[in-house]
């Protein structure tokens, strides 16, 4: 095969579906059929705060509990050829400095969706769910057990409900939290991840190694996007709040303040890969405003206080007083905006003005 890499999806890839592909798509037919005749639970009045809102957790059976995925097949980025294009959309994270890969494209399905793997000697679990369009990296190790996920065969407000090998508990996504045996009300840790092309990481992070999976679906690629309307990037901080992704379309950064932290959302034109930054360095509250530049790429910033320059994707500064020093990442994820709300019904959505203290 000596496809070139492209932003485009290969003709072979948009119309030449395996017997696998097409299961899929009568699975997925079935479970939005099945999933319509349910309410949400729980939408109606707000508590005070988001702690005290507990929903009873009802989910819905959709299909049998799936085999766990273990030790995942990896290739380097190098090897992987044209099995991946770059517009591919991909969940990257990086564990003690090594950095991976998880092509949406081969996560897709009710087989695929939670991959048990280990990364920079850590035990991690790769997680995408397709109906509530978000994708989480969790350390899979608690107290002293090292998880091992399974995909449950059961939704909870259309959402992926996990199940844990170790002790047969359930699992919310969204919560990151057990939500009935032994483990509930438990929070998985999360770890910085994100959602992106696979050109944008592979240029990050040139000796990435990659899933290599077949492929169950074709169109999870940048171009995904073009339509921002049904999304929101939805985080946590002192409480849920979200930013609409037609927002950040249109002012590419916010800032939000919180008390005695500041947080920076940045949105990559280019990949359409959104973060969470903790403004806070060295002690120092940072404020940011944009670098107007006749490149597009990298996405530039400057903090008012030193004015050094920043690249808005990583984090990091490139110039200035404060070279190298490096923002850290908070954890936030896409979602389709129904699912975030279903959740966490009081989440406040930011304006494009962005958000002060309270």
């Amino acid at each position: 095969m000596n496809r070139q890499h492209t932003n485009t999806v290969p003709a072979s890839r948009r119309h030449c579906h395996s017997s696998a592909s097409a299961s899929f798509y009568v699975w997925a037919a079935f479970l939005t059929l099945a999933t319509i005749f349910f309410a949400f639970p729980h939408c109606g009045a707000q508590q005070p705060h988001f702690e005290e809102a507990e929903q009873e957790f009802r989910p819905q059976h959709v299909l049998p509990r799936q085999p766990a995925i273990i030790h995942p097949p990896i290739l380097a980025g190098s090897q992987i050829a044209d099995e991946v294009t770059e517009s591919d959309l991909i969940l990257g994270v990086v564990v003690n400095g090594k950095a991976r890969a998880y092509p949406i494209n081969m996560l897709n399905g009710p087989f695929r969706e939670i991959i048990n793997d280990s990364l920079g000697g850590q035990p991690i679990a790769a997680m995408w769910c397709h109906l509530c369009h978000s994708a989480i990296v969790f350390d899979r190790r608690l107290d002293d057990h090292v998880l091992t996920f399974q995909v449950s065969g059961m939704l909870w407000n259309r959402t992926l409900v996990m199940y844990d090998a170790e002790t047969e508990s359930l699992w919310s996504l969204l919560l990151e939290k057990g939500v009935r045996g032994p483990m509930k009300d438990r929070k998985l840790k999360t770890l910085p991840s994100e959602l992106t092309t696979w050109k944008k990481w592979r240029t990050l992070h040139p000796d990435t190694t990659i899933l290599n999976l077949p492929h169950r679906q074709d169109g999870f690629v940048r171009e995904f996007y073009d339509e921002p309307k049904p999304f929101v990037f939805g985080f946590v901080a002192d409480r849920p709040r979200h930013v609409t992704l037609e927002t950040l379309e249109k002012v590419r950064i916010l800032a939000i303040a919180r008390r005695n932290r500041q947080y920076l959302v940045t949105l990559d034109d280019e990949s359409y890969a959104i973060h969470l930054f903790n403004c806070v360095v060295d002690g120092q509250t940072l404020s940011f405003v944009t670098v107007e530049s006749e490149n597009e790429s990298p996405f530039l910033l400057m903090d008012t206080q030193t004015n050094s320059t920043w690249d808005a994707y990583t984090g990091k500064a490139i110039d200035g007083p404060l070279t190298g020093k490096q923002l850290e990442q908070e954890i936030g994820t896409i979602a389709y905006s129904r699912n975030w709300l279903a959740f966490y019904p009081d989440s406040i959505e930011v304006p494009e003005s962005g958000e002060t203290k309270e």
